[in-house]
């Protein structure tokens, strides 16, 4: 499980499995299924679907190492499906964790053309990264990036 929180706010992923445990299609074969949920003082939500791959978790494992040692990085960090996303807001010491479509509060009722993704921000001074990272570290492992060599699940 992958928890920012602060006093106020939170944000927690689950990945619940791959979503296809066989396929003939290599690309399918790296779909995770996730259960979000997120929180701070305007809602509180949760909402699951497949919309991060096992290579996001290395971009985002990635992504925060490179934030936590001082190196420069991508100002976003957008996945394939747009759902999930991050943001670090440099001179602020800050980042969010973006949540549009179906992952935003407002889940099935989400209008394309009123709505826009929410966003929920984190100081780096009030995380620790460092288990973050570890989290992060552990559903890489858990969860590797699979070939039709290795299509069948983990345990």
């Amino acid at each position: 499980m992958f928890i920012i929180r602060d006093k106020n706010k939170q944000f927690r992923l689950t990945i619940i499995d791959y979503e296809y445990l066989t396929s003939e299609i290599v690309e399918d074969l790296n779909w995770l299924c996730i259960s979000i949920f997120a929180s701070d003082l305007k809602a509180e939500w949760s909402a699951s679907g497949p919309y991060v791959r096992t290579f996001d978790l290395l971009e985002m494992q990635s992504w925060f190492l490179n934030m936590k040692e001082g190196k420069q990085i991508p100002k976003r960090l957008d996945f394939m499906e747009h759902e999930l996303s991050f943001e670090y807001y440099e001179g602020k010491h800050e980042f969010s964790v973006n949540l549009d479509y179906d992952l935003h509060p407002k889940g099935k009722h989400y209008r394309m053309d009123t709505d826009s993704e929410y966003k929920i921000i984190f100081s780096l001074s009030e995380i620790n990264i460092d288990s973050l990272l570890v989290s992060l570290e552990s559903l890489v492992n858990k969860f590797p990036i699979r070939s039709f060599q290795s299509n069948s699940p983990t345990t």
